[in-house]
């Protein structure tokens, strides 16, 4: 999976065939918040996450689940919260977790590339489907009812590809909340029939792969790697932080591990071994976290536009991969999906509060500004925005200097504010230079570079 076949370093992991997907292998996976998350969120945050976690501990087990009991769409529309642009912390934090359980993005890999060559200007590629049936697990085109296309794009002065899937009535939408298909002011009232498909498949008990258990775990019998069968009920437990200490309060999980000594015979029931086993965690598998936004800073016709990340998740690169044990030498899976992960909501408050607004879109292609603002709101107008307010009427994104001399200061300031860009040479006395409202968010300040110090400030002096 490389970039010229649109695979890029920021995805969370990638498509794979059914047979070699990552999962959980014990029925309890510890998560916790971090101090950092607690101070951005409190406890309205927590309660945001924890009613995320309580969707899939309320799941039956996976040979239990009838994914016609689920439906196609749940996704919800608050439109006080879109006219604001706000994200419920809830339904995208059930995306994360989607992922975290080892479900990607089945909309975008519906059909995907598995092989791309460029010779003497000739294409040669190869196809694969990466989306099944939430009920049959066989490859299809469809998705909680929805029917999609396939086309490609290439680029031979790159050599390189895209593949796109796109839906086939104007009138349908991805549904699946492991797409992450979440706007602003959607929210999720639950998982739909695929989602749900996929952690059957997962978590099934006739799902059987060679694996091990987890680091920490101890059993009375050491049988190592083993046929195991999917657990079929994975359940959240949460780590609660000891601020006395600083650091979170260890538990002993105590469960059932399955094995099959004797790959050769079924995994029926009457053959499957039991033992005892208990796993001691001092730190949680996944752990929430929170940490001020990085930026971006992009131009469009010459014009800046700044934007914030929403999240950063660490994963994939740390499961573990069981693919030769599978008799799979040459595969990325099957595998185990274990922590310690690390969760991160990234908070803009500085930013919108250096921009007076979390949006600046008024004109095409104009300066402005987007940072993602967390909320909870579901259906109702009692509506939470989280960030902590600052004094901040002012940031520098960028400052620069021509190959000409020119002095180049990129400047986020409040929308409709007023301010004045003061200059000088001793940060004692100030010389006004000009006085702008900022009527896009972005303002760009240049100037000649002159011999010795010189100092710039914005001062804003009213709003209109």
């Amino acid at each position: 999976m490389t970039t010229n076949m649109s695979y890029y370093p920021t995805d969370f992991g990638g498509p794979m065939n059914i047979d070699e997907g990552y999962r959980w292998n014990i029925p309890t996976v510890t998560y916790g918040f971090d101090p950092s998350f607690v101070q951005a969120f409190g406890q309205p945050g927590i309660d945001a996450v924890e009613a995320a976690i309580q969707v899939i501990n309320d799941l039956p087990p996976a040979s239990e689940m009838q994914v016609t009991n689920y439906a196609y769409d749940t996704t919800r529309m608050n439109y006080t919260a879109r006219s604001r642009q706000l994200v419920d912390l809830k339904s995208y934090t059930l995306c994360l977790l989607m992922q975290q359980l080892g479900l990607s993005t089945p909309e975008r890999y519906m059909w995907t590339f598995r092989e791309l060559e460029f010779t003497n200007n000739q294409t040669n590629y190869l196809v694969v489907q990466r989306n099944f049936d939430a009920e049959t697990w066989l490859p299809t085109n469809v998705c909680n009812g929805v029917e999609y296309d396939h086309h490609l794009f290439f680029y031979p002065l790159t050599k390189s590809a895209y593949s796109g899937n796109s839906i086939i009535d104007p009138f349908s939408i991805p549904t699946t909340v492991a797409g992450l298909n979440l706007g602003y002011g959607n929210f999720y009232t639950g998982l739909t029939a695929d989602d749900v498909g996929g952690l059957r498949y997962q978590l099934h008990r006739d799902n059987c792969k060679v694996e091990d258990l987890p680091p920490g775990c101890r059993v009375g019998l050491e049988v190592g790697y083993v046929l195991r069968p999917g657990i079929e009920k994975l359940t959240f437990n949460r780590m609660l932080w000891d601020p006395t200490n600083s650091q979170f309060v260890p538990q002993t999980n105590i469960f059932t591990d399955r094995f099959i000594l004797h790959p050769n015979l079924p995994p029926v029931p009457a053959r499957t071994n039991e033992e005892y086993a208990e796993r001691i965690v001092t730190r949680p598998d996944i752990l929430f976290n929170s940490k001020d936004a990085p930026t971006a800073l992009a131009f469009y016709d010459g014009k800046p536009f700044l934007w914030s990340q929403n999240h950063k998740a660490t994963g994939p690169s740390f499961w573990k991969n069981n693919s030769t044990l599978n008799d799979k030498p040459d595969g990325d899976g099957p595998g185990n999906i274990q922590g310690p992960i690390e969760i991160t909501y990234f908070d803009s408050s500085r930013l919108i509060a250096a921009g007076g607004a979390n949006y600046s879109y008024y004109q095409p292609r104009a300066p402005g500004f987007a940072f993602l603002q967390w909320a909870s709101f579901a259906g109702t107008t009692n509506i939470i925005v989280y960030g902590g307010s600052t004094n901040t009427d002012s940031m520098t994104v960028r400052t620069s200097v021509s190959a000409s001399g020119a002095f180049e200061w990129i400047l986020l300031a409040n929308l409709r504010g007023v301010y004045r860009i003061d200059s000088s040479i001793d940060l004692n006395e100030w010389e006004p230079q000009l006085t702008f409202t900022n009527s896009d968010g972005l303002f760009t300040f240049t100037n000649n570079v002159h011999v010795g110090n010189e100092f710039y400030r914005a001062v804003k002096i009213g709003q209109e």
